[in-house]
């Protein structure tokens, strides 16, 4: 398995921009990757776009064997997304399940990146890449324990 986090920056901290709302897209090599999860919110701060705990309509989805979606809206106020969230965060994390060994690109995408208010944000986006090794399975893990034990035979 392996996981990715989404991160956003340069953005007012406690103060505007905000972001409100955002759609996403990642590319990846369908042969390499296969995606298993999106879990939404930073892990030390918490979901930056629910600070009310009103919640958030979110969702990913797969579009493409080898592009997903994911997006967040908030149902906070203006003034509680401009004055209480942080300037840089964890958007979200997706998860991928590696199905073969091998290097896989990761494309990001802006479908919409949005303030408090509706008003589109402007961002430069970074792509990167995985570089994935299948875990082996619990058998073979097992019987290459074995087999590293066959030396040690006891002596009688």
């Amino acid at each position: 398995m392996a996981n990715v986090d989404i991160v956003i920056t340069g953005l007012g901290h406690l103060t505007a921009p905000s972001l409100g709302a955002y759609q996403l897209t990642v590319g990846f090599d369908p042969a390499i990757l296969s995606v298993s999860g999106v879990v939404f919110g930073d892990p030390l701060l918490g979901d930056q776009l629910d600070l009310s705990f009103f919640g958030t309509l979110a969702g990913w989805s797969l579009l493409l064997s080898n592009l997903m979606e994911f997006n967040e809206t908030s149902f906070d106020s203006i003034s509680t997304l401009e004055s209480g969230r942080a300037g840089d965060f964890t958007l979200a994390t997706l998860s991928f399940d590696v199905l073969a060994r091998g290097t896989s690109p990761l494309t990001l995408g802006i479908g919409s990146l949005s303030d408090a208010s509706g008003v589109p944000l402007d961002a430069t986006t970074v792509n990167g890449s995985i570089t994935a090794v299948p875990e082996p399975t619990g058998w073979l893990l097992l019987g290459t324990g074995f087999a590293a034990l066959g030396p040690y035979k006891s002596r009688r």
